[in-house]
Protein backbone atom coordinates (compact mmCIF):
# COMPACT_ATOMS: atom_id res chain seq x y z
CA UNK A 1 0.00 0.00 0.00
CA UNK A 2 0.83 3.70 -0.90
CA UNK A 3 -0.10 5.93 2.26
CA UNK A 4 -0.59 9.71 1.59
CA UNK A 5 -2.56 12.60 4.01
CA UNK A 6 -5.85 10.09 4.94
CA UNK A 7 -5.54 7.92 1.86
CA UNK A 8 -3.84 4.55 1.23
CA UNK A 9 -3.20 2.97 -2.29
CA UNK A 10 -3.21 -0.22 -3.80
CA UNK A 11 -0.21 0.16 -6.42
CA UNK A 12 -1.90 -2.40 -8.68
CA UNK A 13 -5.26 -0.43 -8.54
CA UNK A 14 -3.12 2.74 -9.22
CA UNK A 15 -1.78 0.75 -11.94
CA UNK A 16 -5.46 -0.11 -13.62
CA UNK A 17 -6.95 2.82 -13.21
CA UNK A 18 -3.92 4.87 -14.96
CA UNK A 19 -4.69 2.42 -18.29
CA UNK A 20 -8.24 2.97 -17.99
CA UNK A 21 -7.99 6.88 -17.95
CA UNK A 22 -4.90 5.97 -20.80
CA UNK A 23 -7.59 3.83 -22.97
CA UNK A 24 -10.34 5.95 -22.46
CA UNK A 25 -9.42 9.65 -22.39
CA UNK A 26 -6.01 9.63 -24.18
CA UNK A 27 -7.52 9.44 -27.47
CA UNK A 28 -9.88 11.96 -26.96
CA UNK A 29 -6.99 14.42 -25.70
CA UNK A 30 -4.85 13.68 -28.21
CA UNK A 31 -7.70 14.12 -31.04
CA UNK A 32 -8.36 17.57 -29.69
CA UNK A 33 -4.39 18.61 -29.44
CA UNK A 34 -4.67 17.95 -33.15
CA UNK A 35 -7.86 19.96 -33.53
CA UNK A 36 -6.39 22.98 -31.91
CA UNK A 37 -3.22 22.52 -34.09
CA UNK A 38 -4.52 22.54 -37.31
CA UNK A 39 -6.88 25.24 -36.15
CA UNK A 40 -4.03 27.19 -35.61
CA UNK A 41 -2.10 26.49 -38.62
CA UNK A 42 -4.84 27.71 -40.33
CA UNK A 43 -5.14 30.75 -38.83
CA UNK A 44 -1.57 31.31 -39.32
CA UNK A 45 -1.83 30.61 -42.81
CA UNK A 46 -5.11 33.14 -43.13
CA UNK A 47 -3.00 35.63 -40.89
CA UNK A 48 -0.05 35.36 -44.06
CA UNK A 49 -2.28 35.04 -46.72
CA UNK A 50 -4.16 38.36 -45.26
CA UNK A 51 -0.61 40.50 -45.07
CA UNK A 52 -0.02 39.24 -48.52
CA UNK A 53 -3.32 40.62 -49.69
CA UNK A 54 -2.35 43.90 -48.00
CA UNK A 55 0.93 44.31 -49.78
CA UNK A 56 -0.33 43.43 -52.86
CA UNK A 57 -2.99 46.12 -52.52
CA UNK A 58 -0.57 48.58 -51.54
CA UNK A 59 1.81 47.88 -55.02
CA UNK A 60 -1.75 48.13 -56.88
CA UNK A 61 -2.43 51.48 -55.54
CA UNK A 62 0.80 53.10 -56.21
Amino acid sequence: MVSGAGFSVDPAELRKFSQFLSGTTQPAVQDAANRMQAADVYATHDANTARGLSTFETELGK
